[in-house]
């Protein structure tokens, strides 16, 4: 795989922003503008050593865009449409897109990408009501993080996604606490609805044991070793904290975390 291109299934390849430019590049050249991630930082930025493949925010957002299309089931005739395409005299419109991003929540995909491109470890918390996208949102800017790590871009890293529930499920089938959280959050992790319906504890050797600080103790213990750590919760740090998790815990996570508040009133699973 050498570029973006690669990326996209090839249906979607006619689009001019998934095309990019190619060209020779000098060490600490500056490129103006960049939608390809062989093309580097963009918006100016120096290009760090020769050849290096950098995703850039720009390219980064297109294809989040074009990810989230697809998963809801676009086909590649009604995103050229929603797109536009000048050559074929088609204009874009994308209130033909399923995609709804509540006004509440303008900018902040465009946050999150530029936190994940940002070296350093801090990662993203986003909370909000349930069937608000979250999850959704996430997933997207996941799933085009690592195709970009595929294609061997040095300003991204791997990230993998376990849902808090099956977490718990784990642990009370093998009846393994530690175990089960240690080969579950390793390296950079997205741990998707952090206190899944409120549940704290798992039974455990037919005992209940409160398992919530242990898994929140884990993903410090990757922040902690320069891993960016990803979560979706309908709880705030104060909501957790009001359930019995120890203060230490909380301003921990909140040190980790850059905090997005997922707004709107719209629950999508009622579409």
């Amino acid at each position: 795989m050498e570029s973006i291109n690669d990326i996209i299934p090839k249906e979607y390849k006619s689009r001019p922003f998934l095309t990019g430019t190619k060209k020779v590049k000098a060490p600490r050249s500056i490129d103006r503008y960049s939608d390809d991630p062989n093309t580097g930082r963009g918006n100016g930025v120096a290009i760090e050593t020769e050849g290096d493949k950098i995703a850039t925010a720009d390219a980064f957002v297109q294809a989040v865009w074009a990810d989230m299309n697809e998963r809801l089931g676009v086909t590649p005739e009604l995103f050229e449409k929603i797109e536009g395409n000048p050559d074929a005299g088609i204009p874009r419109d994308r209130s033909l897109s399923p995609v709804i991003i509540d006004i509440a929540n303008k900018g902040k995909i465009l946050e999150m990408i530029l936190i994940l491109l940002t070296p350093g470890a801090k990662g993203i918390w986003i909370e909000g009501d349930t069937g608000r996208g979250k999850t959704f949102v996430l997933e997207s800017i996941i799933n085009v993080n690592n195709k970009y790590v595929a294609l061997g871009c040095t300003n991204v890293r791997k990230i993998i996604t376990k849902p808090y529930y099956d977490m718990i499920v784990e642990m009370e089938s093998a009846n393994r606490l530690h175990e089960i959280i240690d080969r579950s959050i390793k390296g950079s992790t997205f741990v998707d609805d952090v206190l899944y319906s409120g549940i704290k504890h798992a039974t455990i050797y037919n005992k209940d044991k409160e398992v919530i600080g242990n898994i929140l103790e884990r993903i410090h213990h990757q922040y902690m070793r320069g891993h960016k750590m990803f979560a979706t919760a309908n709880f705030s740090f104060e909501d957790i904290k009001k359930m019995g998790v120890i203060s230490t815990t909380i301003s921990r996570m909140k040190a980790m975390f850059h905090v997005f508040r997922w707004e709107g009133t719209q629950d999508f699973r009622e579409l």
